[in-house]
């Protein structure tokens, strides 16, 4: 990294003082490049390091200079600002991208995308990650968000985790350490960054799970969008009831604010038709929770995440 190079938030006053990588570093790197939805602004700066001393050094410095700093999973789950996000995201990269399986113990890196994962399992005759068939995240994201569906979430298979910690301090947490919830755990709100995840899983008949693996992906098929263009469902489900299933009753399929538009196929999908900015999705996201809150009372909260800056939307 040159000296004469500027980054662009205001907060930074020496550059010099960055470390030194062996990932690489760009600047002003846009998220659309990034994201499921192909929405967002540019990232002040884009970090990709190449290990764990990479990972320790950028978030050591970050807290050093009060950079803020984000963590960049598939970016399956995330709407991001269109004006972007101030600050370091860190996205991890190959070499967090390993998996080993002895026994009914897989270990996976933070990087493993889910369907990978998934296959490795199968192919070693170990059923247990039902829940997370057809989720296109990664470990470290599925973990951070106890991603998963009434089959089964990380939680009911996860064991330990290996983190980074926000001194920069690498860190095992045991699964009972990370409270899990719904769509929830502490390695968001601490900021965790995981390196390493141990899953527990069970021995079983290829066959019987081949056979509810293509079950599951058929029904997905059948009942959900692709994956390009959109983020996964827009909102939980509250206590006792399925989001799709209120935004349904209220009319929100093919509903559409700008290049946004709600999913024919599933009323809890929005899809960028090919021109959408954040704040189209933003605005109809307010509109349909609006429609079931005038309807049923019921208040929908996100479940993908909102990221970077937000002026000047209520």
């Amino acid at each position: 990294m040159g000296s004469t190079q500027t980054m662009c938030f205001e907060c930074v006053t020496d550059l010099d003082s960055f470390p030194k990588l062996r990932g690489s570093v760009s600047f002003n790197e846009p998220m659309s490049r990034h994201t499921s939805f192909r929405i967002g602004g540019p990232a002040d700066v884009f970090v990709e390091p190449a290990d764990v001393s990479d990972v320790q050094a950028v978030v050591r410095w970050a807290n050093e200079h009060s950079v803020p700093l984000f963590v960049l999973g598939a970016g399956t789950n995330l709407l991001v600002s269109d004006r972007g996000i101030r600050g370091i995201v860190v996205r991890l990269g190959s070499t967090f991208n390993k998996i080993s399986i002895r026994g009914a113990i897989v270990r996976a890196g933070g990087a493993v995308r889910l369907p990978r994962l998934v296959r490795k399992a199968l192919g070693s005759s170990l059923r247990g990650l039902e829940g997370l068939v057809g989720i296109p995240g990664t470990v470290g994201g599925a973990i951070c968000m106890n991603a998963g569906t009434n089959l089964g979430c990380v939680e009911h298979v996860l064991e330990s985790v290996i983190a980074v910690d926000q001194a920069g301090e690498v860190q095992e947490c045991l699964v009972n350490d990370l409270d899990l919830g719904y769509r929830t755990s502490m390695v968001c709100s601490k900021g965790l960054i995981i390196i390493e995840a141990v899953f527990r899983l069970i021995p079983d008949s290829p066959l019987v799970i081949s056979n509810l693996v293509s079950e599951i992906m058929s029904k997905r098929r059948r009942t959900q969008p692709a994956v390009g263009g959109t983020a996964g469902s827009v909102f939980k489900n509250p206590p006792g009831e399925y989001a799709g299933r209120l935004l349904e009753k209220v009319g929100a399929k093919g509903m559409q604010v700008g290049g946004a538009r709600v999913s024919s196929k599933h009323a809890n999908f929005i899809q960028n038709t090919g021109c959408a900015t954040a704040e189209d999705v933003w605005l109809l996201m307010n509109r349909l929770r609006k429609m079931v809150m005038d309807s049923f009372g019921v208040q929908l909260e996100p479940e993908i995440r909102l990221v970077g800056e937000w002026p000047g939307i209520e």
